[in-house]
């Protein structure tokens, strides 16, 4: 692995299996590259594999194949979560819920005082400092996520992971939170991978996109964000050159869905079912950002 790698993703495939039934091949041969400092949203149909990956990279799935490298040379390599809901500790204040990440090994050694000291720290970065003695009930929805992200943070993780974080929020506090998370990223410079159905939130956040395919997942097109960081959604919707890049992503996902229907219409129509993954494999594709 490169030294400027913090994480690679070789061969990786998952089948799941129950006994007595067909196995379900949920990914297949998924490789990428996560850089330090990088950015990576996942992007694809409902039901490709994004929340599968998630749950390898999170460790708290086995691959069925391939592998998963976690930075060379680092002894104790942690990953920070935040899940499509904030999982939050209804009994726990927000201040509680954030130390809580380090009342563990991972905040081993480290004397109360600076431990605390951290979680106030990081309760200024997401701004909700002055709700710190609040329970999860008396805040809203996307504070709960800020505070989910917070205890994340705590960790000091090498990788931070985020699944569809802000998919349940209404569509304002949803652009509100994506402005923000882009700002905590870019101030806590941690290298993330985003699971996301939203075109406009990867392209928003991201430096470089992953398209999937329908069941099998497999990377269809690794596509780079040519806009530096940080973005501000109202530059975006006015560049020529975003419309450009989205089109192309919007007609990929589209064949996607239609490749998903036409299959599943000849599944009904047959008298046999046909074995998982009988479609012809697609190639994974690099899209320029200047290509016509």
């Amino acid at each position: 692995m490169m030294a400027d790698v913090v994480l690679s993703v070789q061969g990786l495939g998952k089948t799941f299996t129950a006994r007595g039934t067909p196995g379900v091949e949920a990914l297949r041969d998924i490789h990428f590259d996560l850089k330090w400092g990088e950015v990576i949203a996942i992007l694809g149909p409902s039901g490709c594999g994004k929340s599968t990956i998630f749950n390898i990279l999170a460790r708290s799935l086995a691959p069925s194949q391939g592998s998963v490298t976690y930075g060379t040379g680092i002894a104790d390599f942690r990953v920070g979560c935040v899940f499509q809901e904030s999982r939050l500790l209804p009994w726990r204040t927000i201040r509680d819920n954030v130390w809580f990440a380090l009342q563990g090994k991972h905040g081993r050694g480290l004397p109360v005082a600076q431990q605390l000291e951290r979680v106030d720290q990081l309760l200024q970065l997401v701004g909700v400092a002055g709700f710190s003695h609040r329970f999860p009930h008396e805040i809203s929805g996307g504070m709960q996520q800020r505070v989910a992200v917070a205890r994340a943070l705590a960790v000091d993780p090498q990788v931070l992971l985020m699944d569809e974080p802000f998919g349940a929020l209404d569509a304002l506090t949803r652009r509100h939170m994506q402005e923000e998370l882009a700002r905590v990223v870019e101030m806590a410079g941690k290298s993330v991978i985003l699971i996301t159905h939203d075109i406009d939130e990867a392209f928003l956040l991201a430096d470089r996109v992953l398209v999937m395919t329908h069941r099998p997942g497999r990377i269809r097109a690794d596509i780079p964000v040519p806009f530096a960081r940080p973005r501000q959604p109202e530059g975006l919707e006015h560049d020529p050159l975003y419309h450009e890049i989205k089109l192309k992503v919007l007609n990929l996902l589209r064949e996607e869905v239609e490749q998903h229907l036409r299959s599943r219409q000849e599944w009904v129509g047959s008298e046999t079912v046909p074995r998982e993954g009988d479609e012809a494999p697609r190639t994974q594709t690099q899209i320029s950002s200047s290509s016509p």
